[in-house]
């Protein structure tokens, strides 16, 4: 039996078919958009402590401002020893003399205008 013989018998591509298709193509392109969109939407952009100076106008945050803020890497082994040190540095600060969890912070909107790590607020769970 010849293919043109048996597209004869089957009849032609019609509205089933055409419906099967396309449905069975959708199913195929989900997945990759789940995966590549995750790439853009959970990404971790550079972030700091916001800082009480942040808001002062005219104000231009030094890294010598900066590191008045940062705990040390005694302090964070001290006491936060179940996360890293750079993770520590990154989500503590020292404000008059203690050590406390930022409550807000600063995002590197260089490549990001907003992503999900910004949207989901986690600041108060540290």
């Amino acid at each position: 039996m010849q293919f043109d013989d048996f597209y004869k018998t089957i009849g032609v591509f019609g509205r089933y078919q055409k419906a099967k298709y396309l449905l069975i193509c959708l199913t195929y392109m989900f997945p990759p958009i789940m995966v590549y969109s995750w790439s853009f939407t959970a990404a971790t952009p550079s972030f700091r402590c916001q800082i009480p100076e942040d808001g002062l106008p005219g104000m231009t945050i030094t890294n010598d401002i900066l590191k008045r803020y940062i705990p040390s890497e005694s302090q964070c082994r001290e006491y936060q020893s179940r996360i890293s040190v750079s993770e520590c540095q990154r989500c503590f600060q020292i404000i008059d003399g203690t050590m406390g969890a930022c409550q807000n912070f600063i995002f590197n909107r260089t490549y990001y205008q907003s992503t999900l790590v910004e949207e989901v607020d986690i600041s108060n769970r540290i």
